[in-house]
């Protein structure tokens, strides 16, 4: 969904949904005699994204975007795969759900003083990489997107100034 407010306002959504009931993998198990663990799963995947600007003037303009990607991976069987490739079930292995997320926010202030020259300050955030959210009681997208919100983030903040130099003008003084 995209909506201009005005010619300086814009805002735009979007939600992807992804949903798959016969995904196969490696389990992150191994046996007692090396031979990996499989499982079947079912993977459920939200990326969502919300941006907007906004323009003060023709030459300077604020630009955020944040975005939440939500993997969340839910074992239902699992095989011990046999030395000839083929695999037979084997018991359920408890505690292995996995819930994976990613949480940016990117903020763009842009003035473009002078033609050539432009002055950016960025700041960023970050769900920081050592988060773990529990997959078994943050099942729905609203419960877990809070448990996002209330982790430990990451800040930068960033200044960019491109000067251009008219290097006739500069001999011309000379």
């Amino acid at each position: 969904m995209r909506y201009r407010f005005s010619d300086k306002f814009l805002l735009s959504t979007s939600m992807d949904i992804v949903q798959d009931r016969g995904n196969w993998g490696w389990a992150f198990k191994l046996n007692p005699d090396g031979s990996p663990v499989i499982a079947r799963r079912n993977v459920k995947t939200n990326t969502a994204i919300v941006s907007g600007q906004f323009n003060f003037t023709s030459r300077m303009n604020v630009n955020i975007r944040m975005r939440h990607y939500w993997s969340l991976l839910e074992n239902t069987n699992f095989y011990n795969v046999k030395p000839d490739g083929y695999w037979r079930d084997t018991s359920f292995i408890a505690n292995e759900n996995l819930n994976f997320n990613i949480f940016n926010v990117d903020m763009f202030y842009t003035w473009d003083f002078l033609p050539g020259s432009r002055l950016t300050v960025a700041w960023k955030n970050a769900l920081g990489n050592n988060v773990n959210i529990d997959p078994y009681t943050n099942t729905n997208y609203i419960k877990n997107f809070g448990r996002v919100v209330d982790s430990p983030h990451s800040n930068e903040i960033t200044v960019k100034i491109v000067y251009f130099l008219d290097y006739l003008n500069l001999r011309k003084r000379k």
